[in-house]
């Protein structure tokens, strides 16, 4: 296809014959709009495309004849595509996945620079896909535009209509439309749409992500009368309850003279609507009101008509604090990308409803929209639901440009296409109430560029921005992937910026420190397979200075694309160069199904707080909501004694925002020798204290000692199932990123004791010369010996020593095969810790008791670590039905989480070394159990 040779390196070629960007709406015939019906589904004038595509695919865009764009070609052998689609999961092509860098050798702004002959791109130079159809318009639109929108095709497109040229569009994160009104005839009607997979533009999109083509948002027909509403801008205003609107219209409505006016509940006003009563919006109370726009000709004619949902709120910053509705809130948000495990980017409603529900029951209350503009029903459901957004423009360009001034940078020559995703993205979303922060890109180094599309923002809307390469330009300060420790000597003005990698900042970039500027973290706290440990820190400091404002942990989900069924990474499908398991880092599985992290984080951040009060006697409970009461809300509490509930009873509070309450507690039995905890729960989850105040709340209670009582050891004998010290385990991902040894230098030796009828005390002696993952036993089982556990510890779910808030104490009973979680990328898993006593039962009821003088760790799996190690993906390991292997830790090091690529586990989780030590573990063993 010659005519596109020629523009796709072309960097100053990016929108031909495309429309401007205009607010989210589409023309109705209705005056009023169910509260219930979402606007991006208003379909009156709307026509879908989605279905019924002749499909082509060539793995360069040379191979595709010019003649495709003709009505008459004979497409009739061609394949059939449905859309929306990324062209890779249909079969089309290889899924490709780079964390940072290109699919081609960069040589900006060519994509055609000769690769290794390994490399996917040798053999799929720019695959190019082209889709044809028919259309036919309803009779009803005669005399009206006919408009094409795209809501997003990756890279470039382009669009002929009868064999003509409708236009161009790069940007593959923003929606196109483009005027067919010249090109349509009554009758049928031949649409082509030629996608390439790469362009120039393929500079500005390097987000870490599966390299994916397609035509992945709706397509649709909409026609309009000549005489339109071009744009709509609304402007509510909180102090007053009013809603006023900017309005452009087109230039046949202005020769006409036509006029417009907005309606709010069936009552009509010029160019402001009053709101009696008017509520406030925020994440916790999402209060929407709807209004329409209408435009008539001058004798009552309606020409057009559109629905708006906005609300009320107010955004300020003042002395480098971040208000909202007049209160100082913290942003606990999390950074999402759009994907689906089996469409790729092509992804649904109903897993965009899905993942809503995940993230507001997690307690996030903000979202980012990693690294571009989202779907447009994205910001209609956080608008409904409750989410502050940050919105960010399509513009990253990691491979090249983080942390360097290279491209865009100060090169004029790019400058035009950053202002133009800049200005498309505000321009398109701005309307909306959940909207809070502009976000000018993502790793994309800094220079004018970006001074230049600050300015953009600034002319079109007030709301601040961030940008973490180069938040000199922006409202707020920001950094990626700080520790905990490092925020608070950032509020001491001691703190040395530097990237991800180590490398130092320059002042170009975040200008004289310290900024006064509220701060925010952009990503923080990565989340790739068993992580997230220590986030009870950053949010012990965050909310503890005002100026802290939040931030976005990465990430939501992980990016596991289905091959055969299993969850595949870079390098699965035989794509090269790629980043492998990089993809897998989120809180939740590709299939939402959450990990571990997930819970720690929803316990972290519940909107409420316990401690206690009155030496004991009463609690202290604490609404930490800005903007929602408590209204007889209703809390259960339970007194829990060695591990199972006792007593219970029920408060009904109404508590003010930011509100504190004292809620006494009946005088309690003492039952003598006992640990005791005190267990709230509330609808927005679950917290404990130990019954005695003088104990802090992430620390344990060694209290198993009295199971020690008439111990006594005796002769040395030998134990009754294989095992042996154990220093390792099989490495996290964190591990491998920051470098940790596989093997720890370490001697162990372990005897075994008669400790008095059926009693058996294995007897560990350790000497470490380097730091270990872990000091324990490994124990080999028969496979008939374990049906189920119970044990008397944190649970139910894993724990390791820096993630642990959200197992509580208590007593728990697993199936033995139900302990492991099954991490995508396999790897360490399945510990649960802060252990009195463990109980292993077989089928027959028989029990093997252990116990420790002090807390420990246990791990139970039916495959060896061996096998755990060796394996890729989840669905290698065996199920059930093996031997039994057994870890008993004394102590194992945390999982880490403040990156995955050179942070450690923080001291106070590790373990020290060169050091020496004794363990002991009391194994009860009845004379029926099986051997």
């Amino acid at each position: 296809m010659t005519f596109l040779q020629d523009i796709l390196e072309d960097p100053a070629v990016f929108a031909v014959r495309k429309l401007p960007a205009r607010t989210s709406s589409w023309p109705s015939t209705r005056r009023v709009l169910p509260e219930t019906e979402f606007l991006y589904d208003v379909d009156d004038w709307r026509l879908s495309l989605n279905d019924n595509w002749r499909f082509l695919w060539k793995n360069t865009v040379a191979d595709v004849p010019d003649e495709v764009i003709l009505p008459e070609y004979d497409d009739r052998a061609w394949d059939r595509m449905d859309l929306p689609a990324n062209w890779e999961t249909r079969g089309y092509g290889t899924p490709l996945y780079i964390n940072s860098g290109f699919a081609f050798p960069p040589a900006p702004p060519k994509i055609s620079s000769p690769a290794p002959e390994d490399h996917t791109i040798t053999g799929e130079p720019n695959p190019t896909a082209v889709l044809r159809r028919t259309f036919r318009c309803p009779e009803s639109w005669q005399g009206r535009e006919i408009i094409l929108y795209i809501g997003a095709a990756q890279t470039a497109l382009a669009v002929h209509c009868n064999g003509q040229f409708a236009g161009y569009s790069e940007d593959s994160m923003g929606c196109a439309e483009f005027d067919l009104t010249p090109f349509c005839r009554d009758g049928e009607n031949q649409l082509t749409l030629t996608v390439c997979k790469y362009s120039s533009a393929s500079y500005l999109e390097d987000q870490d992500c599966w390299r994916l083509s397609g035509i992945f948002r709706d397509v649709f027909l909409y026609s309009r009368d000549r005489r339109h509403l071009a744009d709509v801008v609304l402007a509510p205003e909180a102090e007053t309850g009013t809603i006023r609107a900017e309005v452009m219209l087109s230039r046949a409505a202005e020769e006409a003279g036509c006029s417009w006016h907005l309606e709010y509940a069936g009552k009509a006003s010029q160019d402001v609507v009053v709101i009696p009563d008017h509520r406030l919006w925020s994440a916790e109370t999402p209060v929407l009101y709807t209004v329409t726009a209408v435009l008539t000709a001058p004798d009552g004619t309606v020409c057009d008509l559109r629905h708006f949902r906005t609300g009320f709120r107010k955004i300020a910053i003042r002395e480098a604090v971040f208000y909202f509705n007049g209160q100082p809130i913290k942003l606990r948000g999390v950074n999402r990308h759009e994907f689906d495990p089996v469409r790729g980017r092509a992804i649904t409603r109903e897993g965009m409803l899905e993942d809503i529900r995940k993230i507001k029951l997690a307690h996030f209350d903000a979202v980012r929209c990693s690294h571009y503009p989202n779907h447009p029903l994205w910001y209609e459901l956080c608008d409904r639901y409750g989410l502050y957004v940050c919105d960010e423009a399509n513009i990253e360009s990691h491979g090249m440009s983080y942390h360097r001034c290279i491209l865009p940078g100060n090169d004029v020559a790019w400058f035009p296409a950053v202002c133009d995703r800049v200005r498309r993205m505000v321009r398109t979303n701005r309307n909306h109430v959940s909207v809070t922060l502009w976000s000018l890109g993502n790793e994309a180094g800094y220079g004018k560029a970006f001074e230049e599309a600050a300015k953009v923002i600034r002319e079109l809307d007030p709301r601040p921005i961030q940008y973490a390469d180069m938040n000199r330009v922006a409202e707020f300060d920001s950094q990626t992937y700080p520790p905990p420790e490092w925020l608070l000597q950032y509020l001491q003005g001691t703190a040395v910026r530097k990237s991800e990698q180590g490398k130092p900042s320059c002042a170009e970039q975040h200008g004289p420190q310290p900024t006064f500027k509220p701060f925010i973290m952009n990503e923080y706290a990565h989340a790739m397979g068993n992580s997230t440990g220590n986030f009870r820190e950053y949010w012990e400091i965050m909310d503890q200075h005002p100026r802290l404002t939040g931030g976005f942990l990465w990430e939501w989900c992980e990016h596991g694309l289905l091959k055969e069924g299993v969850p595949s990474y870079g390098g699965d499908f035989g794509d090269k160069p790629n980043a492998g398991n990089f993809c897998l880092d989120g809180l939740v599985r590709s299939d939402r199904i959450p990990n571990p992290g997930y819970l720690e984080c929803a316990h972290i951040q519940q909107p409420w707080s316990l401690r206690w009060a009155q030496a004991g006697k009463a609690v202290m409970i604490t609404n930490k909501a800005f903007f929602k009461p408590w209204k007889a809300l209703p809390v259960r509490w339970q007194v829990w004694e060695n591990g199972v509930p006792v007593t219970s009873g029920e408060w009904r509070l109404d508590l003010p925002p930011r509100g504190t309450t004292v809620c006494l507690l009946p005088p309690l039995p003492d039952h003598g020798r006992m640990e005791r905890y005190l267990r709230v729960q509330t609808v927005f989850g679950t917290r404990e204290l130990p019954w005695d105040p003088a104990q802090e709340f992430f620390s344990a209670v060694p209290a198993a000692n009295f199971l020690w009582q008439g111990c006594r050891i005796g002769e040395e004998t030998g134990g009754p199932w294989l095992a042996e010290p154990c220093f390792d385990r099989v490495l996290t991902d964190n591990d491998i990123g920051c470098r940790f040894p596989a093997r720890a230098e370490a001697a162990g030796n372990l005897r075994w004791y008669r400790a008095g009828a059926g009693r058996l005390l294995a007897r560990l002696t350790w000497s470490l010369t380097t730091e270990p993952a872990r000091v324990g036993l490994l124990l080999q089982l028969p496979s008939g010996v374990i049906d189920e556990v119970e044990w008397y510890g944190r649970g139910p779910h894993e724990a390791y020593c820096d993630r642990k808030c959200s197992a509580l104490t208590g007593r728990y009973r697993m199936k033995g095969c139900n302990l492991d979680h099954p991490y995508t990328k396999p790897q360490e898993s399945g510990q649960r810790c802060d252990v009195r006593e463990l109980i292993l039962r077989a089928e027959s009821g028989a029990a093997v008791r252990i116990t420790a003088p002090s807390l420990f760790g246990f791990t139970l799996r039916q495959y060896s670590p061996e096998v755990l190690r060796s394996a890729r993906h989840a669905a290698e390991l065996p199920v059930c039905g093996g031997t039994w292997y057994l870890h008993l830790d004394h102590m194992q090091r945390g999982v880490g989480g403040d990156d995955s690529w050179g942070s450690n586990v923080h001291p106070e989780y590790r373990i020290n070394a060169p050091g020496a030590g004794t363990a002991d573990f009391l194994f009860e063993i009845p004379a029926d159990c099986p051997e």
